[in-house]
């Protein structure tokens, strides 16, 4: 953990021990220190867990089970957030820990990390190993975490760059890519995740966790459940799920769960006399009546049941109940987010809170503004990105004749791995664009910067059905954003080719060029 561009020495040759003492000095010394820093770096691997309330800890190395000493992590991000830390405006945490739940540890300690007021705006980026209720796997022979072993790869496959950190979100999306290998593979189980608040460059927003089970990214992001009227069959088939799960069904596990759920919603009455069934349905029916209580109630036995009972067949169920969810709360899927403005020749595509704006027909380039983009350094940045463009172009051409032909299902497979390679060419990109800004002004270039979000786009149109087909099969009753589809495609395939061609376009005036001088 440091906030230094170099770190600060440490006595002997092994790092300081990650002990309650060293850590809180540590911390202590960080918030009275007046030294400006480029970035703070929080690192830990070890233990840790993860409290019914959704709180991450993480044990210090010197707790014992008479002393279940612990960071209360969330306290730290809150913290990180005080005035004491004005001088380390962008902060990065990584964390390579459990986060199952201990029913075990009942009242666990719990450290304040410092004033909390008054408040300002930091960027932070915080990777977890593990979604709530994973355990993350250790590398005993190699004394490390998987997570840890496999960010290091990304970071190691960086081309040499003097910006750091990189570009976060592009690592976290290529550590999710993969771990979902791994899991095919047998070889992990656990699921990373990650937050975002605040960009890197500055931009309001909270990006939420891969597959987080926490409600709190969807308060605020999402209407709450208490604004959907329930009909009496929502209601029985919420209930029978919710009762299929044995942490309501066994009375001792469902004190535990109504226990938490009291401290949120106190007002609450609960009615455990009545039998099982009616007891459920009478919570509901009181649940609906204040805002995001139902969502926590539901999230309680999801993290509960992950910490009692890992079978395939409580996991199964679980899955039965975040359907059952779905369907009722949120049965018909989102348009995809792309429209054609006929009347101002462009598409108008909205992502994350984000418009972006792509012209039927791209300005043309004079060879004279070309040319002021030639110099060594920029030519090196012209011939990797025509080399990248050749790469995309080759293996978009076969996904445009799938997609041509209406054979969704090879197209959609395709481009999904067409995707995962467009992420990857993501991050050398945006290195190129910091040592050769110009460049990336040419819109032809800086679309190549979104394309694996105009791909996600595409692959909206190709997976949507309007609610009156849905239960189609056939390709041919997609509806409107289907057709759309194809056009998309077509506009996809002619900004990889305009890019492509301006590359070839500059190399051939530099190579005219040095052949007259």
């Amino acid at each position: 953990m440091t906030a230094f561009e170099t770190p600060e020495s440490l006595p002997g040759s092994e790092p300081a021990p990650a002990t309650k003492s060293n850590i809180q000095n540590e911390l202590s010394r960080l918030q009275g220190d007046r030294q400006s820093a480029s970035l703070f770096l929080f690192y830990w691997g070890g233990h840790g867990w993860v409290t019914l309330e959704g709180e991450r800890r993480l044990f210090y190395a010197d707790a014992r089970k008479d002393d279940e000493r612990n960071l209360d992590f969330n306290d730290l991000l809150v913290s990180a957030c005080s005035d004491s830390y004005r001088k380390m405006p962008r902060q990065l945490f990584i964390v390579d820990t459990c986060a199952n739940y201990m029913p075990q540890i009942k009242n666990p300690p719990r450290d304040q990390l410092g004033k909390k007021e008054p408040m300002f705006s930091p960027e932070q980026f915080v990777l977890f190993a593990g979604k709530l209720g994973d355990r993350a796997k250790n590398l005993d022979s190699e004394q490390t975490g998987l997570y840890t072993r496999e960010l290091l790869k990304e970071l190691s496959d960086l081309p040499p760059s003097k910006i750091w950190p990189p570009d976060m979100e592009v690592i976290a999306y290529l550590l999710k890519h993969r771990f979902d290998k791994l899991r095919s593979e047998g070889l992990a189980e656990q699921i990373p995740t990650y937050i975002w608040n605040r960009g890197w460059q500055g931009q309001d927003n909270i990006i939420s966790p891969i597959n987080s089970n926490s409600s709190s990214n969807i308060r605020g992001t999402k209407k709450p459940y208490s604004t959907k009227n329930l009909s009496y069959s929502q209601k029985v088939e919420l209930r029978n799920k919710l009762t299929d799960c044995q942490g309501v069904k066994k009375k001792a596990r469902r004190d535990l769960i109504f226990q938490e759920l009291l401290k949120s919603y106190p007002q609450l009455l609960i009615q455990d006399r009545m039998q099982t069934s009616s007891l459920i349905m009478n919570l509901l029916d009181q649940l609906q009546s204040h805002g995001y209580a139902l969502e926590k109630f539901i999230e309680i036995i999801k993290i509960e049941a992950t910490g009692q009972d890992s079978s395939e067949e409580m996991e199964k169920k679980i899955e039965d109940l975040e359907t059952t969810i779905l369907e009722i709360f949120d049965p018909v899927p989102s348009s995809p987010k792309v429209e054609k403005i006929n009347a101002e020749n462009q598409w108008l595509i909205r992502i994350n809170s984000q418009e972006i704006r792509i012209p039927f027909k791209l300005s043309e380039i004079a060879d004279t503004t070309i040319k002021n983009t030639m110099t060594a350094q920029e030519m090196r940045t012209w011939k990797e990105i025509h080399t990248q463009c050749e790469i995309l172009v080759r293996n978009y051409i076969d996904i445009y004749k799938y997609i041509m032909d209406e054979q969704v299902d090879t197209a959609m497979k395709s481009l999904m791995e067409f995707k995962e390679e467009c992420i990857k060419v993501l991050l050398p990109l945006n290195q190129l664009k910091i040592s050769s800004p110009r460049i990336f002004t040419f819109e032809q270039i800086r679309h190549l910067l979104n394309i694996h979000l105009y791909i996600e786009i595409l692959l909206e149109t190709m997976r949507y059905k309007s609610p009156t087909l849905r239960n189609k099969s056939n390709n041919s009753s997609r509806g409107k954003y289907f057709e759309l589809g194809k056009e998309f495609a077509d506009v996809i395939h002619d900004l990889l080719f305009e890019a492509l061609r301006l590359a070839d376009r500059v190399l051939k005036l530099y190579f005219d060029q040095e052949q007259f001088s």
